[in-house]
């Protein structure tokens, strides 16, 4: 399951790479940042470690306790700028077919409307010319 050569297309490893676009955080910030279960955080965060999107560091306050920050990487921030194009890139096909679909219903409606108002511009404007 884990490979290095995969894009992040779950839409969770998106916003995990989002979260940590600004800033590097702590498993907790990130899990409260993208409203997810921490289980869930922590296994996706493993994911992005093992595909080189995501780095950690561990920082030691007091002798006995230490926290793990999390940051991205540079081929973290190359995936999640190919997720977005990918996504808007489809977002726009999907919008531009379903007004296709629409048009190719409603133009045979609207022609016939259009023919005699295209014919009715024609005829006020030579009116306008030779008057």
């Amino acid at each position: 399951m884990l490979s290095t050569q995969k894009a992040p297309t779950s839409r969770y490893e998106i916003r995990i790479l989002e979260a940590l676009q600004a800033t590097s955080r702590t498993e907790k910030a990130i899990a409260k940042n993208t409203r997810l279960p921490a289980s869930i955080v922590s296994e996706l965060l493993t994911e992005l470690i093992a595909r080189g999107y995501v780095q950690s560091k561990s920082e030691r306050k007091f002798l006995f306790f230490h926290r793990q920050h999390f940051s991205i990487t540079l081929a973290g921030l190359d995936a999640l700028e190919n997720a977005k194009d990918g996504r808007l890139t489809e977002l726009l096909l999907q919008m531009l077919r379903g007004t296709a679909l629409t048009l190719d219903g409603a133009i045979p409606r609207l022609g016939a409307a259009f023919i005699p108002l295209a014919i009715l511009k024609v005829i006020i404007r030579i009116v306008r010319y030779v008057l």
